[in-house]
Order: structure tokens, then sequence, then C-alpha cells
């Protein structure tokens, strides 16, 4: 058995069960950020990120009063985005929350916005992990 000068076992084991038990910081962690960008011929570059469900709204603006413009009728990793989100106005669905939004093409061709709200993975107010940012 290891021992350090001044730490008996009976110490060390209270210690090192302690910290097994002991709640660290709370760490969100997104385990299903987008994929990594892929050649569009349109749009230069898009992500597929994975929505937690289908009919997903599509906002004129990255805020809810701007308006719906369309869906997006599939869920899961059926959607590209245009590879970049910026954060905005705030979306509350139930206990879920996010003021994070991504650029996206609805299914009807217009171009808007997604609350990342309705991302699969990650914590109330993130980003997606594997998403882009850019200077909104």
């Amino acid at each position: 058995m290891l021992r350090r000068a001044g730490t008996s076992p009976v110490t060390l084991g209270v210690l090192v069960a302690a910290s097994l038990v002991a709640p660290g910081p709370a760490l969100a962690v997104d385990d299903k950020p987008c994929a990594p960008p892929v050649p569009h011929p349109e749009y230069g570059k898009v992500q597929y990120c994975p929505l937690s469900r289908g009919n997903v709204p599509v906002y004129a603006g990255r805020k809810q009063e701007s308006g719906i413009i369309g869906y997006l009728r599939k869920g899961g990793s059926a959607n590209w985005f245009l590879g970049y989100q910026c954060r905005d106005g705030t979306i509350r669905l139930g206990r879920l929350a996010n003021d994070w939004w991504a650029a996206a093409k609805a299914d009807n061709g217009r171009l808007g916005w997604v609350p990342e709200i309705y991302f699969a993975g990650g914590g109330n107010f993130e980003p997606d992990a594997g998403l882009l940012r850019t200077a909104c």
C-alpha cells in the first residue's frame, strides 16, 4: 500500500471515498455534435446536425417573434445547416431553453434560423459543439 508521510490508511481511504461521491462542477457535454463540414454545390460547405425530432420550425430571424417561415420535416441527422451559429433570442420549450440559433434552409427552400433547442445533445443555453460559430 502506498503511504504518504502523515497520512494514515484510514484517512487516505476516506479521502478516496469522498472524491468518488462528491459532486464536481456540472459540465454539460454535447454527445451529439454536428458533423464536420462537407462540400455543397450552392452554399460551399454545410454541416449535418442531429435534431431531437421532426417538424422543427425555421424562423425568419433569430428571435421567436420573427415568425416561422418553414419547417425541417425530418428529425435525426437528415438536415444540413449552413455551418454557422449565433446567439440571440431565447426559446423555451418546457424545461428546455436555448439562445443559440443555426442558419438553415427549410424544406420549402426558404433560408432562416433554427433554434438549437431542437438539436440533439448538449444542455440549456449551450451552442452545438461541432457547428461552426461566426460573428453575427
